[in-house]
């Protein structure tokens, strides 16, 4: 089973559909030109083989942003990692850690952390 094609995503209030622009075994890319800004969302898995330690399962949102004539400025990235270490995965376990991250990171949160708080 896959993400919906397209992804929405809510950035500054504002929904954005990016498209699926790659999808194999190990992951899918979901891109928007959205003029100054572009929108790219990268998922990742990485399995052992059987019987093996360790899963990892990535989500990345970057947002490239352009002047009005085009020219790059800069890339905001924000990564988010569940990841066993150690033993095969847990599937509900991880999605409680996952869910207590996401639900910390609250807009006044997120403003701590990229004012350097901790």
């Amino acid at each position: 089973m896959s993400f919906a094609d397209p992804m929405a995503i809510t950035y500054n209030a504002v929904v954005k559909n990016l498209v699926r622009t790659n999808q194999d075994n190990s992951g899918a890319d979901y891109y928007l030109d959205g003029g100054t800004r572009k929108y790219g969302v990268a998922v990742r898995h990485t399995i052992p083989a059987r019987g093996g330690n360790g899963e990892s399962h990535m989500i990345r949102l970057d947002v490239d942003e352009h002047d009005a004539n085009g020219v790059y400025l800069r890339r905001n990235s924000v990564w988010l990692v569940a990841k066993t270490f150690d033993a095969t995965q847990n599937t509900t376990d991880l999605t409680y850690a996952l869910n207590a991250l996401r639900d910390f990171v609250t807009s006044t949160n997120a403003g701590k952390l990229v004012a350097r708080e901790s």
